[in-house]
């Protein structure tokens, strides 16, 4: 088992053979390699394209952990999902809802100030921890909805992306363009059925096994490669990914165990 961190500001320093942190991000971009294990390993490294943002770290997991891995947990410095016991995070875990982590959706804001302590927790997990945050499932993500706004899932990122960039239509086109590859990649229904409704699967995050990685990664890629026309469009792949996530796993018929994400300020 390894617990995988996209460590942007290339700043935790802690380490062990159940928690990496890796090195992406824009420090990344300016070839400022920092971080107990920076993306420089593979020479087709993606930390150098601001495009594929937080996918950088599942193309780095996925070309230098292959045979290393039996399950995977992929997080990011700001968003983790909280894996195993409550015991030795007691007093903090008091200060919130605790019931709230295991729920289906949302955020719960933590202090910043308690992410080494949790991350010491996530160094000491086995693979056995893993297995058994999964359970049944294939994955475990963080599921998200949209009904109470009476959005789809399609109008919330084209609300939110011209919100976020007004002046560059090439986010909503490539929007559209995805939405044509992922038909001929499942199929029609599947794709209505996941963008016209209201729930998805958002931070890419998940845990799951590696054979799963491995598959939901070609599925992606595939699907990226498909939009090589927009490689220079600041952080869009990984905008996209949150909403390619839900198609792939509707798809392949995989369950899917929703899990709150801890949000560190």
């Amino acid at each position: 088992m390894t617990t995988y961190i996209a460590d942007h500001a290339g700043a935790i320093n802690i380490q062990s053979r159940n928690l990496r942190p890796i090195h992406i991000g824009a420090g990344m971009c300016e070839l400022e390699a920092r971080g107990l294990e920076p993306d420089t390993k593979a020479a087709n490294s993606l930390s150098t394209s601001h495009v594929y943002a937080d996918l950088r770290l599942y193309h780095h997991i996925r070309n230098e952990y292959a045979g290393r891995a039996s399950h995977v947990a992929i997080m990011q410095y700001r968003r983790m999902f909280f894996l195993g016991k409550p015991y030795f995070w007691q007093k903090s875990l008091k200060a919130m809802n605790y019931a709230s982590l295991s729920q289906s959706g949302g955020e719960v804001p933590i202090d910043v100030k308690s992410r080494d302590e949790y991350l010491a927790h996530l160094a000491r997990l086995s693979d056995r921890v893993l297995r058994n945050e999964i359970g049944s499932a294939d994955f475990l993500a963080n599921e998200m909805s949209f009904e109470t706004l009476n959005l789809s899932v399609e109008q919330q990122y084209i609300d939110a992306i011209k919100l976020l960039y007004p002046d560059q239509p090439e986010y909503v086109d490539a929007w559209y363009d995805l939405r044509s590859i992922l038909e001929r990649m499942t199929s029609r229904t599947v794709v209505a059925n996941c963008l016209d409704g209201h729930w998805g699967y958002f931070n890419n995050c998940f845990v799951s096994s590696w054979e799963n990685f491995v598959r939901y990664y070609d599925f992606l890629f595939e699907a990226l490669d498909g939009l090589a026309e927009y490689n220079e469009v600041y952080r869009l792949f990984g905008y996209l990914a949150e909403r390619i996530f839900g198609v792939y796993v509707t798809y392949s018929r995989l369950r899917v165990s929703s899990r709150a994400i801890l949000r560190f300020a």
